[in-house]
């Protein structure tokens, strides 16, 4: 989802300049003070004269979003499936290293996604349970590399991802929420590596 501005926050008598943030499962503000409000917190949600109110049992936030309120209500109440955050779509040649979970492997194959063993699919999930999990992370000759992990455990940290995608050449470049108990952190070949890359003889 990903939207982000610059606006004003009314909050429990609060007023600041900032900027908004709006993920999949969370209206995030920072500024003078902070606010996160999650998805399962927010009890109504509606928009009036240009301002997002949104409502929780801390308070209600109003973001003064101006014309931008009405698509950010729509993209909260109609989050993006899963796979489309991922960027997979029917046809897409997906490749999967180590153990992932058997609802998403079924999401995959509903949607008519093609497996792929090879390197140049179009897009690698990695799952990584823990830190040594990342020595299986190679760059791929095309396409992505979404590396799958746990929330909020030690085992392994987003600085680890992070550490080990850039140490072979990639780059970051997006973060969502895989599920409630893990994320999903995506690279690409950064482009100088591409650019020297030797090409296929056909």
């Amino acid at each position: 989802m990903g939207k982000e501005a610059a606006c004003t926050v009314e909050f429990n008598g609060k007023r600041s300049d900032g900027r908004a943030l709006l993920e999949t499962d969370e209206l995030i503000f920072r500024g003078e003070f902070r606010l996160k409000m999650h998805r399962r917190e927010i009890s109504s949600l509606r928009v009036e004269d240009g301002k997002l109110y949104a409502s929780s049992p801390s308070g209600e936030a109003v973001f003064h979003l101006g014309a931008a309120a009405s698509r950010w209500e729509a993209a909260f109440l109609n989050p993006p499936s899963r796979l489309k955050k991922l960027g997979v779509k029917s046809g897409t040649r997906y490749r999967i290293v180590g153990c992932m979970d058997a609802q998403f492997l079924k999401d995959l194959a509903e949607a008519q996604a093609v497996p792929d063993d090879g390197l140049d699919a179009e897009i690698t999930f990695l799952a990584a349970a823990k830190k040594d999990d990342l020595a299986s992370l190679l760059p791929p000759s095309s396409g992505c590399i979404w590396v799958i992990y746990p929330k909020s455990v030690q085992i392994i940290t987003e600085a680890d991802v992070l550490a080990a995608g850039r140490a072979i050449g990639l780059t970051d470049i997006k973060v969502v929420s895989f599920s409630p108990t893990h994320t999903a952190l995506k690279f690409v070949p950064r482009r100088d590596t591409q650019a020297h890359r030797i090409p296929k003889i056909s």
